[in-house]
């Protein structure tokens, strides 16, 4: 069983800085280089200028040396799959059980180590480049689920003397149709107003005596909204703390970094300020899922809000 958890900030609510900000730029400047808009279609890394030839069945493909320094950036719309084809290039007579890795972030989170094993020579490729010794492995790729939204990925070999390329594709998932969920217990509710237009969301506390339980049916995704609270004196950031089990196991200790929303306000409550908006996803496996959201910081608390995608329900 696998599982997908990301953590995503709201680019309307929170300013970033850096490269973050220029690829989602870029993003809405282009529609191709590193952006992916087609099913199935292949994708130019935004940033990676290393790049060689590839001989295979006569003709040329472009690889995109994986650096450990320097990631190799993508910019996708999941849900989807981003595709490697990886070749190592070997010497001859390489051992064929040695095993070589790549590593991946999404959103500058969520390291995960993605292994090469049986990497033997291609017989039937080599490099346009003649002056590069080394002999190009057989193909092995690797597949990195991406969640649904806009999520920024980069990819790097993990052994500077160990060199890696590769080219990628990517597919596209079947867009997410949200369905609210409420909590299966009674949390605190708060209700949100946004400055800008006339609408109003429930949001659920979880605090150090108030947990959060929602049951889903799988399979599908979950999407948590997930925003820290201030005391109206505070205007600095702050952390939070929160774990996330699943039928008693626990999945992950989500750590958000929060300040202040410019965008919302409490209907009511004028002692608190809401934080801006972060957001979860988790792969929901088939069956009856109870989750369970629990304040870990002390002295903290957060306001939540559920939803799943029915699309992968009415499968």
């Amino acid at each position: 069983m696998k599982m997908i958890i990301s953590v995503k900030k709201n680019k309307s609510e929170i300013s970033k800085t850096g490269i973050y900000f220029s690829v989602w730029v870029l993003l809405f400047l282009f529609s191709t280089g590193g952006v992916a808009a087609q099913d199935n279609a292949e994708i130019l890394p935004l940033k990676n200028k290393n790049n060689i030839n590839v001989i295979a069945k006569g003709k040329p493909i472009k690889y995109f040396t994986l650096s450990p320094a320097e990631g190799t950036w993508f910019a996708v719309d999941g849900p989807g799959r981003l595709i490697g084809f990886c070749r190592v290039r070997l010497k001859s007579g390489a051992n064929p059980d040695s095993v070589y890795s790549i590593k991946y972030k999404i959103d500058d989170k969520l390291v995960r180590v993605k292994k090469l094993r049986k990497v033997n020579v291609d017989p039937n490729a080599s490099y346009e480049d003649k002056t590069i010794k080394l002999l190009p492995s057989k193909v092995k790729d690797f597949t990195i689920q991406i969640p649904p939204d806009k999520h920024i990925i980069e990819i790097f070999s993990t052994n500077p003397d160990v060199i890696i390329d590769a080219h990628f594709k990517y597919k596209e998932g079947k867009k997410p149709k949200w369905e609210h969920v409420e909590p299966s217990n009674k949390p605190p509710t708060e209700k949100l107003k946004a400055l800008n237009e006339d609408k109003i969301q429930e949001y659920y506390r979880v605090n150090n005596s108030s947990v959060i339980k929602v049951k889903v049916k799988g399979p599908t995704t979950i999407q948590a909204f997930v925003r820290g609270e201030f005391q109206c004196d505070v205007y600095g950031s702050d952390e939070i703390k929160i774990e996330a089990f699943r039928n008693d196991t626990l999945l992950k200790t989500y750590r958000f970094s929060c300040k202040r929303s410019n965008a919302l306000v409490y209907e009511k409550n004028k002692d608190l300020v809401p934080g801006g908006l972060d957001k979860i996803f988790m792969e929901v496996p088939k069956g009856d899922n109870n989750f369970k959201f629990v304040m870990k910081s002390v002295n903290k608390s957060a306001l939540m809000r559920f939803s799943y995608d029915k699309n992968m329900t009415e499968k």
